[in-house]
C-alpha cells in the first residue's frame, strides 16, 4: 500500500478512497461479511461522497496492475445472451438462472441483493439496462419477469430517456405496483431514497405529457394533467384550450383553471402605453371592462367543465 502511496486508515470517512471487502476466509476486514465499517460507507457514498466498495481481488488488481481488459463488445454480446434466456421462455430453468446472473452482475443491484461488490471486470454496464430492453417486461404475464423487470427500473430510470410510446406502456400498466413506481418517478421530490428512479424535469417534453393525458387509463391522464400543473413551461395556451374540450371532465378543470391563473393577472397589456391625459382616462375606464369581460369568458368555461 505505502510503494503505491497510499495510506491505511483505521476510521471510515469522506476522505477515504476504497474500503476493501475481504473475500471469504481473507484476513482483511469483513472476511467477507458486512459490518459497521461498510454500513458507514454505504451511508457516505449515499450523501455523495467519492469513496467505493470494491472486492480484495479487485483491489489487489488494482494495486499490482494486473486487471484484467475487458471489451465492452464482448460484455454486451455475452449480456445479450443472457438476455435471452431469462425473457424468450419465461417458464424453463434457464431463465431463473439468467435473471440471477445478470442481477448479480449489475453493480448496485448485486451490492443491494449480497452486500458484496461485483468485480469490476464482470459488470455488466448500466447502458445495457436501457429503456427500450426494460420497459417491455413491465408488461409481460409472468410475475418473475415483471419483478425483474421492476428491480431493473428501480435502479436505472434515472438515466432513461424513453419515448412517449414507453412512458405512456409504463402509465397504462394494468399492474399497480408499475404504476405506483412511476408516479414516485415523476412525482415525487428528488431525495436519497429515490435518486436512481427520481426523474428530473430536464427528462420531461411536451409529447410525452401530451400522451399521458389523452391516454384512456385515467392513471396516465392523472399523471400526464399533474405535470402539466407543475410545469408552467409546457402550458401553452393553444394546447390548454384544446384540453378544456377533453371528454374527461378532470382534464377539462385542470385546463380551465390554468388558463384562468395565466390570464387572470394579464388586465393590462403589456404593450399599453399612456400617450396623453385623455387617452389615459379613456383607457382606465376601457381597461377593466377588457379584464371583466376576459374573467366572465373563463368563468362560463370553468362553470362548464364542472357541470358535464
Amino acid at each position: 500500500m505505502k510503494a503505491a502511496n497510499g495510506a491505511i486508515s483505521g476510521a471510515v470517512n469522506g476522505k477515504l478512497d476504497y474500503l476493501v471487502i475481504g473475500d471469504d476466509g481473507s484476513p482483511l476486514y469483513g472476511n467477507g461479511r458486512k459490518g459497521s465499517k461498510q454500513v458507514k460507507a454505504e451511508s457516505l457514498i449515499a450523501d455523495g461522497a467519492a469513496l467505493k466498495i470494491i472486492s480484495e481481488t479487485a483491489f489487489l488488481q488494482m494495486l499490482s496492475g494486473q486487471s484484467r481488459e475487458v471489451s465492452e463488445d464482448d460484455t454486451f454480446a455475452g449480456a445479450n445472451a443472457l438476455w435471452h434466456m431469462a425473457t424468450d421462455d419465461a417458464t424453463a430453468p434457464i431463465s431463473e438462472l439468467a435473471i440471477s446472473y445478470l442481477s448479480h452482475h449489475h453493480e448496485q443491484i448485486c451490492m443491494a441483493l449480497t452486500d458484496r461488490p461485483v468485480d469490476p471486470d464482470a459488470i455488466i454496464p448500466s447502458s445495457f439496462f436501457d429503456a427500450e430492453r426494460v420497459i417491455p417486461l413491465l408488461q409481460h404475464r409472468n410475475s418473475q419477469l415483471r419483478e425483474f423487470g421492476l428491480l431493473l427500473s428501480e435502479y436505472e430510470m434515472a438515466t432513461w430517456q424513453p419515448t412517449p410510446a414507453l412512458w405512456l406502456m409504463m402509465a397504462e400498466s394494468p399492474y399497480t405496483d408499475i404504476t405506483q413506481l412511476l408516479k414516485r418517478a415523476l412525482l415525487d421530490k428528488p431525495s436519497v431514497a429515490n435518486r436512481r428512479y427520481h426523474v428530473q424535469s430536464a427528462q420531461l417534453n411536451a409529447s410525452m405529457l401530451n400522451a399521458l393525458i389523452e391516454s384512456k387509463a385515467r392513471v396516465a391522464r392523472q399523471i400526464g394533467i399533474t405535470l402539466l400543473q407543475r410545469h408552467a413551461n409546457f402550458q401553452d395556451v393553444q394546447s390548454l384550450y384544446r384540453l378544456t374540450q377533453s371528454t374527461d371532465r378532470e382534464v377539462r378543470y385542470a385546463a380551465v383553471t390554468m388558463l384562468w391563473k395565466h390570464y387572470k393577472a394579464h388586465h393590462v397589456s403589456p404593450n399599453w402605453q399612456p400617450a396623453s391625459s385623455d387617452s389615459k382616462d379613456k383607457d382606465s375606464c376601457a381597461q377593466p371592462v377588457i379584464a371583466e369581460k376576459s374573467d366572465k369568458r373563463l368563468a362560463s368555461l370553468l362553470q362548464k367543465s364542472t357541470n358535464y
